[in-house]
């Protein structure tokens, strides 16, 4: 038995059903990864007063960044491992989430099995690798030396 084009249609709808609190809920976790193991700039005064324990810390954050009532005592944070592992730089996942998606937009999006777009990626991304500057190399692939930051912002909160 076959699926509809209908079923497919609203089983890709469905996938992006949630995308806009999953985002809410990675840039709630960022802040607080700043907060408690970035830099000192990261910390404003609401969040840097001895007073404020971590517990209070990541109620703060979330009462100002989720949408959704609290529970009393949230403890995902001892759960998290980024804290210990990648302490100050889960912002990165939103980051490169957001150039993903320029590139894709702007490389494969029109014709994802293109070989001369697969061509470019590996020419201008892969085969230079961490041998070159990570911002060179999206500007590369992009074709652009300015990289169109609000658009990506926009592609990777309405992406897939």
């Amino acid at each position: 038995e076959t699926i509809s084009s209908d079923m497919v249609s609203k089983l890709r709808q469905s996938k992006r059903l949630f995308h806009a609190i999953d985002t809410l809920n990675s840039v709630y976790r960022a802040k607080v990864d700043q907060i408690l193991c970035g830099p000192p700039s990261a910390r404003s005064q609401s969040h840097s007063s001895s007073s404020m324990n971590h517990p209070s810390i990541v109620r703060s954050v979330m009462e100002e960044i989720l949408p959704v009532e609290l529970p009393e005592q949230p403890l995902w944070q001892t759960r998290f491992e980024h804290f210990t592992h990648y302490a100050g730089s889960y912002y990165s996942y939103l980051y490169g989430t957001m150039f993903a998606e320029q590139v894709w937009q702007s490389v494969f999006e029109e014709d994802p099995l293109s070989r001369k777009a697969g061509e470019r990626y590996r020419r201008t991304v892969l085969e230079p690798g961490a041998s070159k500057d990570p911002k060179a190399l999206l500007e590369d692939v992009l074709g652009s030396p300015e990289l169109d930051i609000s658009r990506a912002v926009i592609a990777s909160s309405n992406a897939r």
